[in-house]
């Protein structure tokens, strides 16, 4: 059993959200809680991936 794996997985204690809960979030959302959206700004051209 892999422990690291397993609390990405579940939320509860101190990964709230948990960590694939929030990465569906930034997906949808562009966060990684609806709430925390007016605190994103766009990407600097620097920071975008080439390629």
């Amino acid at each position: 059993m892999v422990v690291g794996k397993q609390k990405t997985i579940n939320s509860g204690g101190t990964n709230v959200p948990s960590l694939n809960q929030a990465c569906k979030n930034f997906k949808k959302y562009g966060a990684m809680e609806e709430r925390f959206i007016k605190n994103v700004r766009k990407p600097r051209d620097e920071e975008i991936p080439k390629g």
